[in-house]
């Protein structure tokens, strides 16, 4: 599937549906989760999310209040440019000796399934599982890229929107080979750093070997 590149404010991007990193609880946090529930509406996203888990615990009369990691449950989007918000429930990189990198990649998969399911064309999403979930940023672009590339849609999906951010990820990146438009900049960034995402933290043991793999990955 088509893979497009760009740096933008997420939130700015007009898509089908806006594929959204969570928790458990589909609460908001910090960095793109905040400016997502920003701009949807903050009041609005909220109670669409405890509505959704709510059906979803419903549907599996199940009394665990959270969702499973994995699972992918879709929102209106509020006051957003998308008619959706996916939610999904991405693993925290805890030095890769657990599986996280094909548990992120299943997240997505599971993300892009359900905006199949709903008849999206196009979805837009952030870097998943960089910042606050700890995967090295590069690593997580090259495996999100890979992913969505490898995905083969069952409905009307055609491409999705990967949008980067944070000035430190695009310098690595275009250090790397990795060519895209740049719809906003490092003033821009700054004068909107209560919504900037954590910065990346290279906590693995293993990251000199995600790092190359990546490099070696990007010049595919």
């Amino acid at each position: 599937m088509e893979c497009t590149i760009i740096r933008d404010d997420i939130t700015r991007v007009v898509s089908d549906a806006l594929i959204l990193p969570a928790g458990p609880g589909l609460v908001i946090e910090s960095g793109v989760s905040k400016a997502v529930f920003d701009a949807a509406g903050r009041k609005f996203l909220t109670e669409s999310c405890h509505k959704a888990l709510k059906d979803a615990r419903d549907r599996k009369k199940s009394g665990v209040r959270g969702l499973p990691e994995g699972s992918a449950v879709r929102t209106l989007a509020g006051d957003l440019p998308d008619t959706f918000v996916i939610h999904v429930v991405i693993p925290v990189w805890k030095g890769g000796k657990d599986g996280e990198e094909e548990r992120l990649a299943a997240a997505l998969e599971a993300a892009l399934a359900q905006a199949d399911l709903i008849g999206a064309s196009r979805v837009a999403l952030p870097l998943l599982g960089a910042g606050s979930r700890h995967f090295d940023s590069v690593a997580a672009f090259t495996l999100l890229r890979d992913t969505i590339r490898a995905y083969q849609p069952s409905g009307s999906l055609t491409g999705a929107i990967l949008c980067l951010y944070d000035t430190e990820t695009c310098r690595r990146l275009k250090g790397l080979g990795v060519t895209f438009p740049e719809n906003i900049d490092e003033a821009y960034v700054l004068s909107h750093d209560e919504t900037l995402p954590p910065p990346a933290v290279e906590v693995m043991s293993s990251a000199a070997r995600s790092a190359g793999a990546a490099s070696k990955a990007l010049q595919k």
